[in-house]
């Protein structure tokens, strides 16, 4: 709690929650912060979402995640839920309850998950984070891989009865395609969902360069 106050105290951008207070009451530790009532990112998962919109909002997703990342921070559980959205329609990361830290310490030991933890969400975990290998950046891309198929499908890529089921899924299995009418968008999707956490992107920053890439060609 104390942990992600003091990081998001640190942090000015438009994409990433604003934090104006942090306290404690006799039964309660509170969390003041900005109001979004057009709720998170999962209310607009009723079905697929434009292409148009998805570009952007991805690309200020990315945003985000390029300045977490400049202060050795790895956000671990990026999902719909943890995207809220301003009036204005545009996307903001939040929660960071479980973010780590793997830059900032000569400690190699502290960039691993402990054997036997499972930290994140499932349906939205790295390959990494099922097998508990070290987490980098790359674990925040793979995640956002999988956002981005969702708000283009309007489907996870990956969906089992059972959680040891999706965890295989997600560590094994080839992503799968997007609709026809979203397959430019493919190679960016299959490049953030890659297995390999070497063959996803280097920078968050490079991921916006794609993508408009994709809007000059429309």
């Amino acid at each position: 709690f104390i942990q992600e106050y003091t990081l998001l105290s640190k942090i000015d951008h438009p994409n990433i929650v604003k934090i104006f207070k942090q306290g404690f009451s006799d039964t309660h530790a509170y969390t003041a912060m900005e109001y979004f009532e057009r709720g998170n990112l999962r209310s607009r998962m009723g079905g697929a979402v434009d292409q148009r919109s998805v570009i952007a909002l991805v690309s200020q997703i990315a945003g985000a995640l390029s300045v977490i990342h400049d202060l050795g921070v790895v956000h671990r559980d990026l999902k719909p839920e943890n995207l809220l959205l301003r009036a204005d329609g545009s996307v903001v990361l939040t929660d960071f309850g479980i973010a780590k830290s793997i830059f900032q310490s000569d400690n190699p030991d502290l960039a691993l998950t402990r054997h036997g933890d499972l930290i994140g969400t499932p349906s939205y975990m790295s390959p990494e984070q099922v097998s508990g290998q070290r987490i980098t950046p790359q674990t925040d891309f793979y995640s956002l891989g999988v956002v981005m198929f969702e708000l283009l499908s309007g489907q996870r890529p990956f969906q089992a009865d059972t959680l040891v089921s999706i965890l295989a899924l997600q560590a094994r299995e080839p992503t799968p395609m997007l609709p026809k009418e979203h397959a430019v968008l493919q190679p960016v999707v299959d490049k953030l969902m890659a297995k390999d956490p070497g063959l996803r992107y280097a920078r968050a920053q490079d991921l916006p360069r794609d993508l408009a890439l994709v809007r000059q060609g429309e």
